[in-house]
């Protein structure tokens, strides 16, 4: 059976980077998705705009957003840029790197409007390949071999004004989203879980889980910073049908957590995002 794998939307600050270069920022100057392969901060070109973009960077299952990754499997990566005062397009550069060396990680695919995959340095980009109208990009993401590890998605955007590198808000990711390899043979899922959705995504305040479940059961709910620190624990006591948590999540900083429910068999996992 298919792991059901979790997530990803990733929220940035409006720092470093993108160039808007109409073809695709990696024929002008390489990387500048704010990886340790980066040529630099790229707002040293691009800057003075109005726009306050944010950034968020999503590994889609089907619909389900994931944070681990089956080796072989495809997911859909989807970058959404939203912004204010309403910039003349926008544009993006992605790439996912592994190891120690940041090699490159698993194969972009099937590439969706207004974008291109590039080969630059023995690694693969996916960028815009012109000014887009649109602020949402998509890609297939085929994950890497087993035994790859850990895989980081290193994610920029601009929104701009289409008039020169002047006036334009480059946003970029403040840590790369981090994919782990999922152990499909000795974690489970969970076997009477139906359905699981965290919502609204991002959230400023109070985070839903809404649970279709087969029967009645305990779970151990768990929620965590990326970086492994445990920030809240709680047992779940699910009723046969729908069930709703409800999590205060106003007191936690801007950026991505986690939330993992465990029947002590089987795990389930989901990435939200804090305003």
């Amino acid at each position: 059976m298919k792991k059901q794998l979790l997530f990803m939307g990733a929220l940035a600050g409006s720092m470093a980077l993108l160039i808007s270069f109409s073809s695709g920022p990696t024929s002008s100057v390489g990387d500048v998705t704010g990886s340790p392969l980066s040529n630099g901060d790229c707002s040293l070109c691009h800057g003075g705009g109005n726009y306050n973009p944010t950034l968020t960077v999503e590994m889609l299952d089907g619909d389900d957003p994931v944070a681990e990754y089956v080796p072989g499997e495809t997911y859909r990566l989807r970058i959404t840029i939203d912004a204010v005062n309403d910039p003349a397009g926008y544009g993006f550069q992605a790439v996912a790197l592994s190891g120690g060396d940041d090699a490159n990680a698993g194969m972009f695919e099937n590439p969706g409007t207004d974008v291109n995959i590039t080969p630059f340095d023995d690694r693969q980009y996916a960028e815009h390949n012109k000014r887009s109208t649109n602020n949402t990009f998509e890609v297939d993401w085929v994950a890497p071999a087993e035994g790859t590890g850990d895989v980081r998605l290193y994610v920029s955007g601009n929104a701009v004004n289409g008039a020169g590198t002047g006036g334009d808000s480059p946003v970029s990711l403040t840590s790369p989203v981090v994919l782990t390899e999922g152990e499909t043979s000795s974690v489970p899922t969970i076997a009477s879980l139906e359905a699981l959705t965290a919502f609204p995504n991002p959230v400023e305040s109070q985070l839903n889980l809404l649970l279709e479940s087969s029967k009645a059961h305990d779970l151990d709910v768990q929620i965590a910073s990326l970086d492994g620190k445990n920030l809240h624990n709680q047992v779940w006591p699910v009723q046969a049908g729908g069930n709703n948590l409800q999590y205060d999540a106003s007191g936690l900083p801007a950026g991505t957590y986690l939330v993992r429910l465990s029947d002590g068999r089987g795990v389930e996992t989901r990435l939200f995002v804090k305003k």
